[in-house]
C-alpha cells in the first residue's frame, strides 16, 4: 500500500512488520470504529456532555496516529487538552467539526488505498 496526500502509512507499516494483510486487520478495524466515535461526538455536543467527549478522543487518538492521518496527527493532542479544558462543548463545536470532517476523508482514503491494493491497476 502506497501512502497519500491524506495518509501517511509508514507506523501502520512499523507495527504490522510490513506485512499487508495485518495492515489490512488494523485498516478494518479503525474503519469500523469511526462510526462509533462519529455518532459518539456528536451526540456528546448535541447533550452538551463534554465528560463524554474525552474518553472518546483520548481512546481514538492512537488509531488516528497509527493510520498516519497526516491533517490530525498533529492536532489531536491540543485538540484533547482542549475539550478536556472547556466546559461548554460548544466551545470547541468547530473544532471536533473539522476533526469529524478530516476522520471521513482519511476512511474513504483508506477504504480506497486497499481497494487499488486488492486491485492493482495494470
Amino acid at each position: 500500500m502506497k501512502n497519500s496526500e491524506l495518509i501517511d502509512l509508514h507506523a501502520l507499516q512499523e507495527i504490522s512488520f510490513g506485512d499487508k494483510e495485518r495492515m489490512k486487520k488494523f485498516i478494518h478495524i479503525f474503519l469500523k470504529n469511526v462510526p462509533v466515535v462519529i455518532s459518539g461526538i456528536n451526540e456528546a455536543l448535541d447533550k452538551g456532555e463534554n465528560e463524554k467527549l474525552v474518553p472518546l478522543i483520548h481512546n481514538f487518538k492512537p488509531q488516528v496516529k497509527m493510520m498516519g492521518i497526516v491533517n490530525l496527527k498533529a492536532e489531536i493532542d491540543p485538540l484533547e487538552s482542549e475539550v478536556r479544558e472547556y466546559k461548554d462543548p460548544s466551545q470547541v463545536r468547530e473544532k471536533l467539526q473539522r476533526f469529524i470532517v478530516e476522520i471521513q476523508n482519511a476512511a474513504a482514503e483508506l477504504m480506497r488505498l486497499i481497494s487499488e491494493d486488492d486491485h492493482p491497476s495494470v
